[in-house]
């Protein structure tokens, strides 16, 4: 009878990305609320994808909720 005691196999693992939410900038925002309509998408931490960043500072300052850039890109 064999032993598998000793049977061991080493599976490569692929390291993960850990995405970490940052906040956008909106210091601006406060005394002009307009953005441009340049398209640079990014996805918010509320799973939304959003022209620039601008607008998820138009969106911050209407609802007051905490939404950060998730990542740059569509969702």
């Amino acid at each position: 009878m064999e032993s598998w005691e000793n049977c061991q196999k080493e599976v490569p693992v692929k390291a993960a990305k850990v995405i970490s939410p940052r906040m956008p900038i909106c210091e601006h925002m406060e005394e002009s609320p307009v953005c441009s309509q340049t398209s640079n998408l990014v996805c918010g931490t509320d799973g939304v994808t959003y022209d620039n960043e601008c607008q998820i500072c138009l969106i911050r300052l209407k609802t007051k909720q905490d939404i950060q850039i998730f990542k740059d890109g569509k969702c």
